[in-house]
């Protein structure tokens, strides 16, 4: 006894009312432009710059940092024109440039670069940001390793002479152990760009 074969299921009848947009807003569930957007730098989720700045976090995965966008070097000219587009005189515009804080350099000894990247809470220029993150990481990593060895010849040392080097024997390894948690927490913190 065979079955018949079942019918393919037919498809859904299109509607006018439904549309589909690959950018919607999870906070107002509104279309975002692509171009408009501010984007989640966690979860890359759309968001409209006014339902970012009200919620002030990510409305899909709670992410309080934006991805950070290119954005031209703010000029004298780009504040003259913006200014004067809303309508402030020739006098407030060149008041506003006289009293402009100046942008601070790389936190890098001798390096006049636009700092666009953040090492903690420091400014960095690029590459010295990835340089100064390297080197925590060698440095917390070499003294764990120098108190690792320390430890241990304190540790034969108590066990074959006197059990006075055992102390601090013991308080070498916590610091060891301490500077590899640190070693491997500065190997995490990566250098992030400036969210402006």
């Amino acid at each position: 006894m065979e079955k018949p074969p079942a019918e393919p299921p037919q498809p859904p009848p299109e509607r006018d009312d439904v549309k589909v947009n690959a950018h919607r807003c999870p906070y107002c569930h509104d279309d975002v432009a692509a171009a408009d957007g501010v984007v989640c730098r966690d979860c890359l989720t759309r968001h409209h710059p006014a339902c970012w700045d009200e919620a002030a976090k990510c409305s899909s995965c709670g992410s309080t940092t934006r991805l950070a966008t290119e954005r031209p070097p703010l000029t004298d000219a780009l504040i003259t024109e913006a200014l004067t587009a809303r309508g402030y005189s020739e006098a407030e515009v060149a008041a506003h440039l006289a009293h402009r804080p100046q942008q601070f350099p790389c936190a890098a000894a001798n390096c006049s670069a636009r700092p666009d990247w953040l090492l903690g809470k420091l400014p960095f220029c690029e590459e010295h940001a990835k340089e100064s993150q390297r080197n925590r990481v060698l440095l917390h990593a070499g003294l764990a390793a120098l108190l690792t060895v320390l430890s241990g010849v304190m540790g034969v040392g108590a066990v074959v002479e006197d059990s006075a080097m055992a102390v601090p024997g013991i308080l070498f390894l916590v610091l060891a152990v301490g500077l590899a948690i640190g070693a491997v927490r500065a190997r995490r913190d990566q250098p992030r760009p400036r969210d402006r």
